[in-house]
């Protein structure tokens, strides 16, 4: 979530927000903002609405995409709140860009591994390139 929007949406508040939201992990604490999801189709997006399900949570959604890149975009925007795996925040984004955000993790129950390979060669889209970038990384 972006510090811009949590000055707007709490003002004086915000740091409490923060600090209940660092400390208890739970999305419930910023019900004030609108949020940015991806499709139940994802996994990450089926992992959160696990995660909503069970904390019995309907979060105000603002905008709902199959790109995570243009939601951690609108994230940064000020937009509104996104759940996104960590390497894809440091994939997508650059440091001055991460630097605007509040990251907080969920906690090992929203891990999950992933295995994948991929031909050697040039790649005309971007995404794909990155996602590359952040799994060497990664590994």
């Amino acid at each position: 979530v972006a510090d811009e929007l949590l000055e707007q949406v709490y003002g004086k508040e915000k740091e409490t927000v923060i600090r209940q939201l660092q400390e208890s992990r739970d999305p419930r604490v910023l019900r004030a903002c609108p949020f940015l999801r991806t499709d139940v189709a994802d996994l990450a997006g089926y992992l959160v609405m696990k995660l909503l399900n069970r904390l019995q949570f309907v979060p105000r959604q603002k905008v709902k995409a199959h790109n995570l890149e243009l939601l951690l975009e609108l994230c940064v925007a000020g937009a509104g709140v996104c759940f996104s795996p960590d390497y894809l925040v440091e994939g997508f984004l650059r440091p001055e860009q991460r630097a605007k955000l509040l990251q907080v993790p969920l906690g090992e129950n929203l891990r999950y591994p992933i295995c994948f390979g991929w031909r050697t060669g040039n790649y005309q889209w971007s995404m794909l390139e990155k996602f590359m970038e952040c799994a060497k990384k990664k590994v």
